[in-house]
């Protein structure tokens, strides 16, 4: 990949532009790991959410960005309340950033 002028993105031979800020890594360890906790492999959450498992890994590996919407059906096949869910991973985020 060659680097843009932007900083944290790079470009691909498709030339879409990927952001590699590391909040994007961090959020789809946490997605990875409200997974795994809830017992469940890549493909079954892929299934409950019309997914590729393609789509869940490379979120999990913070390759792919997911939308409002898509983050509500994650929280809801999981169990998970999205507002809790929100402020932990927004406090997260200023711990990382005060470090």
């Amino acid at each position: 990949m060659a680097e843009d002028s932007t900083h944290g993105k790079k470009r691909t031979a498709r030339s879409a532009v990927l952001d590699t800020r590391p909040e994007y890594e961090r959020f789809g360890a946490w997605m990875r790991a409200q997974r795994e906790a809830a017992g469940l492999q890549q493909r079954p959450i892929s299934r409950l959410l019309g997914k590729p498992e393609q789509f869940i890994n490379k979120v999990e590996h913070g390759k792919q960005r997911i939308d409002v919407v898509e983050f509500l059906d994650f929280c809801q096949a999981l169990g998970i309340e999205p507002a809790t869910t929100l402020g932990e991973l927004l406090a997260a985020t200023k711990r990382t950033s005060a470090s």
